[in-house]
């Protein structure tokens, strides 16, 4: 069939010794390049999907067994693909920089993207390693505008115009983070989001804020979870004015005591050998069968699957 689109005789495959035109060549890698323009390949004059561009890219982020890869192989994937922007990835001092540049001028206003991307991309990577990633700085390209104040509080970092490129820092200490997700789990990543994947984080300056840390404050020093009126009391509030504080910023007691859980509840299985029991104990669970539905839930695996996991991804030398 192909060769019959390309208009050449079936004898010319067989003779090693036949030849072809010019035209015949080119009619046949025109038919070549139609057939095998798949939309991944880069063949023929098709723009790229960008839902499989998506599904490629999640699936070779899976591949990773820690933050580090993972944001190598996300530089190496977006450089491949895109042809607006390239980006890379470098140290500076206890620091982390992402770059990002436009191979066209920026224009004004363009921070709003570069804001909320960045945002996205926190998140995700985020949820790749179970546990929330801060950045310390935001660069802008670009010079602040007069209404670019009302965006400052949509990362908790400093955020600076006139840059020569896009950027966000972090510290280095989160790239040792190991990836958690499974490929299931990463391929079928909106299933097992949070529901507050897209959310702005939290300021440090909010209450939620605040009453996290009058939790994790409570522990080192009583090492069980205080009930909300021991942490209202420490915050000088009712335990009614907590709960609507809480609710005015879209948060609440239990939900700041569940994410409080599940980040210990990682870290201890990623970093220690406590076994199961110990671990639930240790966060407030009346016993094992209680915390490990409580993790199923969290992470869609059970303690000892996700110290499977982690086990296959970083097996010991």
């Amino acid at each position: 069939m192909l060769l019959n689109a390309a208009g050449i005789p079936w004898h010319c495959y067989e003779n090693a010794c036949s030849h072809i035109s010019a035209e015949q060549l080119s009619r046949l890698n025109a038919e070549i390049c139609r057939l095998l323009d798949d939309q991944f390949m880069g063949y023929g004059h098709e723009a790229v999907s960008p839902a499989l561009l998506d599904r490629v890219l999640i699936k070779i982020l899976a591949q990773a067994k820690t933050l580090q890869e993972l944001l190598l192989e996300w530089e190496n994937f977006w450089n491949l693909v895109q042809n607006n922007s390239k980006v890379i990835g470098g140290f500076c001092k206890n620091e982390f920089i992402y770059r990002s540049k436009l191979t066209s001028l920026q224009r004004p206003g363009t921070y709003v993207w570069i804001l909320y991307s960045t945002m996205l991309k926190l998140q995700l990577f985020s949820w790749m390693i179970g546990k929330q990633i801060k950045p310390k700085v935001i660069g802008i390209a670009e010079p602040a505008s007069a209404a670019a104040s009302d965006c400052f509080a949509l990362l908790p970092a400093g955020i600076v115009f006139d840059q020569p490129h896009n950027f966000f820092s972090l510290d280095k200490d989160y790239l040792r983070s190991p990836v958690i997700r499974t490929h299931e789990e990463c391929l079928n990543y909106k299933k097992y989001l949070p529901d507050d994947f897209f959310a702005i984080p939290q300021d440090e300056r909010s209450f939620a804020v605040s009453v996290q840390r009058a939790l994790k404050n409570t522990l080192k020093t009583e090492f069980r979870f205080p009930k909300i009126d021991r942490v209202a009391e420490e915050l000088s509030v009712s335990v009614r004015g907590l709960s609507r504080k809480l609710e005015a910023e879209g948060a609440s007691f239990q939900t700041l005591k569940r994410n409080i859980r599940r980040d210990l509840a990682t870290d201890k299985l990623a970093c220690t050998e406590m076994p199961v029991g110990n671990i639930a104990a240790d966060l407030g669970f009346s016993e094992t069968a209680a915390f490990s539905r409580a993790f199923k839930a969290w992470t869609a695996s059970t303690p000892q699957e996700y110290r499977a996991r982690l086990a296959l991804r970083h097996p010991p030398k």
